[in-house]
């Protein structure tokens, strides 16, 4: 009898438990060249174009280097964004995303971005909470060990036209998608 309920107990516990996000087991920490990439901040940039020389230049290696690199790239919206303050008094900000299109990887199920004071992306949140909630984003995010735990590194851009153009054209160079002329699209993918 007594092994019935231990096994009873097991099942029943096995299925009431959520399953965990999807990421990955392991992670490395975010390599040096990586950090102004995944900055835990936002750009503005919603018309390229209007970019010139070396500005145009650098928008399009970050950008370039962003979707070679990222674990996942999702078109989003940050419905809420949350301030905490901390005894000490430093600030963190919070923001909640929620999906609106896949372009790569997988979104896990909830998905918090937190940015702190002493970090190179807290003065773009800082200075522009309201904007971001406005405005349809970019998520670039990279999974890095931080701290002995596997955590999110981001970046947000505005999913503007000229910008989603040029992400999903580098995202489907990624994956190995081809388009000939005769409007077939043939994927292949290396992830």
């Amino acid at each position: 009898m007594t092994m019935r309920l231990f096994l009873a107990a097991l099942v029943l516990s096995a299925c009431g438990s959520p399953p965990p996000p999807e990421r990955p087991v392991e992670a490395e920490p975010l390599p040096a060249e990586l950090e102004s990439s995944y900055e835990n901040g936002v750009d503005f940039v919603d018309d390229p174009e209007i970019l010139e020389g070396r500005w145009r230049e650098q928008w399009a290696d970050d950008l370039d280097r962003r979707v070679r690199t990222a674990d996942l790239i999702y078109e989003v919206s940050v419905p809420t964004l949350r301030t905490d303050i901390d005894p000490e008094g430093r600030t963190t900000y919070r923001l909640i995303v929620e999906e609106a299109q896949k372009i790569l990887g997988t979104l896990p199920e909830s998905l918090l971005l937190t940015v702190r004071e002493d970090q190179g992306g807290y003065a773009s949140v800082s200075s522009n909470q309201t904007r971001i909630q406005r405005t349809p984003m970019v998520l670039f995010m990279k999974w890095a060990l931080e701290d002995g735990q596997v955590r999110p590194r981001w970046h947000l851009a505005p999913a503007s036209d000229g910008v989603m153009a040029r992400v999903v054209y580098l995202a489907e160079r990624r994956r190995g998608v081809q388009r000939p002329s005769r409007g077939r699209v043939i994927v292949h993918e290396h992830e």
